[in-house]
């Protein structure tokens, strides 16, 4: 882990997002995710945009750290270039109005795991447990407004939420979603191996041909090109299970169940506990007092703690592809900026 310059990543992260923004459809800004079908090319302008920044925020915090420059969150925040900030809060707020949630939740987790390394603090328990309890609820809450109609107004947005709350005949609204884990894994006990074997492997596989956008397709193309749609991830295949072949919505995945559909019990419990003791060599990356650390693993560390209210819901894999996709930016970055620096020493020793 060492200190390195970061403006190959601060100009990437702003030419990405003007490129984003030329390209993604304006509908969806309007409260319209789910309805507008995004496009190869808005999927990979979103994907790069926040690779790299996800990669300049790592990299700031590394230097912050280096220097001890950092030592509250007001301080992380003059330690970040102004016009990236900006354009980073411009990004989430878009993501916010347009009821898309996961990349919200990411940016702001992957923000708060910088700040937390850069300083080298931890947070109390009774910092985290209000703000991990309002946090869960406000993005379940998202997920119902974001049904809305995009005409109507907050207000009348915020009613309409109330209302099915007192309608429902659930304990609350809110909480419906978290019922959508338990459902994902009791389909696929129910389902796997009664009436079809497991996968072994197979959307491990899948899931792993994503680390780069646009080559999962091709891979799958590739590999498994007799296959149906709802084989490509095990979100679709749950979706299969539950609503047939004309779904209206998807149901989602969730961790085991995803490990479930292709290693069944056993590779649930050996993956998990593998996986817990994995999680502890995670915190101990972000929160030990020294600066001997790989940059990889640092990188895979960041990307899980973003990924751990989520987690539930995604595939345990999920987090390191997205790990990878931010570290060869993040080497990219260090590659550019050695190069420059041995050709502005070599003009140097030239005059």
């Amino acid at each position: 882990m060492k200190f390195r310059k970061s403006s190959f990543l601060y100009l990437g992260s702003v030419v990405s997002f003007i490129v984003y923004i030329l390209v993604i459809d304006k509908n969806y800004f309007n409260g319209s995710y789910g309805e507008i079908k995004l496009s190869p090319m808005m999927i990979y302008t979103q994907e790069l945009y926040t690779s790299i920044s996800y990669a300049y925020l790592i990299q700031r915090s590394i230097n912050l750290r280096l220097n001890k420059s950092a030592f509250n969150f007001r301080d992380f925040i003059k330690g970040l270039n102004p016009v990236f900030f900006t354009v980073f809060i411009i990004f989430n707020f878009l993501i916010l109005i347009s009821g898309d949630r996961d990349p919200l939740i990411t940016s702001v987790m992957i923000f708060l795991a910088c700040f937390i390394f850069s300083v080298k603090i931890k947070l109390k328990l009774k910092v985290i447990l209000p703000l991990l309890i309002i946090s869960i609820f406000s993005i379940m809450y998202l997920g119902i407004v974001r049904q809305i109609d995009t005409s109507v107004s907050f207000k009348e947005s915020v009613e309409f939420v109330k209302e099915r709350n007192l309608e429902s005949t659930y304990v609350s609204i809110g909480t419906i979603e978290l019922a959508g884990s338990f459902r994902t894994t009791n389909l696929v006990v129910d389902y796997i191996p009664k009436y079809h074997d497991h996968f072994y492997g197979r959307f491990f596989l899948k899931n792993t041909f994503s680390i780069i956008p646009g080559l999962s397709q091709v891979l799958i193309n590739i590999f498994f090109k007799n296959d149906p749609d709802y084989l490509n991830t095990s979100a679709n295949y749950i979706t299969y299970l539950n609503q047939g072949s004309n779904p209206k919505y998807g149901d989602g995945t969730s961790s085991p169940a995803d490990i479930y559909l292709d290693f069944g019990v056993i590779g649930i419990v050996i993956i998990f506990l593998i996986f817990g003791a994995v999680v502890r060599r995670f915190e101990i990356t972000l929160f030990k007092d020294t600066n001997n650390i790989s940059l990889f693993f640092l990188i895979v560390s960041i990307c899980y703690f973003a990924g751990a209210i989520r987690l539930g819901r995604i595939s345990l894999i999920e987090p390191f592809n997205l790990a990878v996709r931010v570290a060869i930016f993040t080497y990219l970055n260090r590659i550019f900026i050695t190069k420059k620096s041995n050709t502005q020493e070599e003009e140097l020793t030239i005059v």
